[in-house]
């Protein structure tokens, strides 16, 4: 069910993920995995199916993927949204933002959850 333009960036640096936020217009899903936990290949069929149902996708949603270390050990991280994303947990944390700020969190691979919530976020077009 793969739509054409998807895809999941692997981010590397805390700015890249400013950059992509930096527009404000799509709502923006953040994979904050840990080394150890490899949440985003369980995930990428479920992003795929949000992904391929939602009307103009590529110019809606972006999905990214960012170590929790990496974002942690970034200078001044708590000021950065990204903060959120370094909740103290086990569990694979999915956070989504849309106008520079947190308009959701998922905890676990819940692909459920996560398909609901973009589709809600998408009907209410913040």
């Amino acid at each position: 069910m793969s739509k054409k333009g998807f895809q999941i960036h692997d981010l590397e640096e805390v700015e890249q993920f400013e950059k992509i936020i930096k527009d404000g217009k799509k709502i923006v899903v953040v994979d904050a995995y840990k080394k150890w936990c490899g949440p985003t290949s369980v995930m990428r069929p479920t992003f795929e199916r949000v992904f391929a149902t939602t009307d103009n996708a590529s110019s809606r949603l972006v999905f990214v993927s960012i170590d929790r270390a990496l974002i942690a050990s970034h200078p001044g991280f708590e000021k950065s949204p990204l903060s959120e994303a370094t909740l103290k947990s086990s569990r694979p944390l999915f956070v989504l933002f849309k106008h520079k700020l947190v308009v959701g969190k998922v905890g676990g691979c819940n692909a459920p959850d996560i398909h609901s919530l973009v589709s809600d976020l998408i009907a209410a077009d913040i």
